[in-house]
């Protein structure tokens, strides 16, 4: 049971924050979740146009209006924890409407919880095509030098410069680099999800590992980058 606070005639105006952004998306798409949250911990049976007027890592402000009497109502949900990432302010809404739903016997469709899949901040996005498909294709190519003995044209070109003997040493550390990364890749998503794990699913976990073994450092930068921004803002 979250910690309430309830005021009538509330203001509303809502506090510039790092969440603010995500305020707005919640109060954009997910109408019919927070009408639930006031009606129910708010008491207000009549509550409507029920929206999030302030958010802050520590906790949150919904606001409603009662239409027989004109008021304004809002309640602050004061969160155990700090919240500093979208997808664990997401999940926080979604266990309190998910809450609501069993005490109420309501069958409202609880939108927060797939919101809060897709905020994970180390949630997987495939790197351009144009990346995949040029990567595939210089391994490709290099084995196919390393391996025939007469390459079709033009890459037969290549071979008029470099040995079939250094484009298989240019293949196989090629490879053994991309292991490497693949296994880096894996360390860093295991600490995220031991730290961190309402940040990282298995599906992100192993779309990780395949693609940094595919594209190496470009995909694995792109972790590392994504894990340290998400390592300094819980820090915050």
């Amino acid at each position: 049971m979250p910690t309430l606070t309830k005021r009538a005639n509330a203001t509303g105006n809502p506090k510039n924050t790092a969440l603010k952004g995500l305020k707005e998306e919640i109060n954009s798409n997910h109408s019919k979740c927070l009408n639930l949250l006031a009606r129910h911990f708010g008491d207000s049976k009549e509550s409507e146009a029920a929206t999030i007027s302030e958010l802050e890592p520590q906790s949150l402000t919904l606001l409603w209006e009662l239409p027989s009497s004109g008021k304004v109502e809002d309640m602050i949900f004061t969160f155990p924890t700090h919240l500093t990432t979208k997808a664990q302010v997401l999940r926080h809404l979604s266990e309190l409407v998910e809450t609501a739903k069993i005490e109420a016997n309501s069958d409202i469709y609880n939108s927060f919880a797939k919101a809060s899949d897709n905020h994970k901040m180390l949630s997987f996005r495939p790197p351009p095509f144009t990346i995949i498909f040029s990567t595939i294709a210089l391994i490709a190519s290099t084995y196919y030098l390393a391996t025939t003995n007469h390459p079709i044209f033009p890459l037969s070109l290549a071979r008029k410069f470099i040995s079939k003997h250094i484009f298989w040493f240019i293949f196989k550390y090629t490879i053994i680099a991309h292991l490497i990364e693949a296994f880096a890749a894996f360390l860093i998503c295991r600490y995220i999800e031991f730290m961190f794990p309402l940040e990282i699913t298995q599906s992100d976990i192993a779309k990780w590992i395949v693609f940094t073994f595919i594209c190496g450092i470009s995909c694995l930068s792109t972790l590392i980058r994504k894990a340290n921004k998400l390592s300094l803002r819980i820090s915050k």
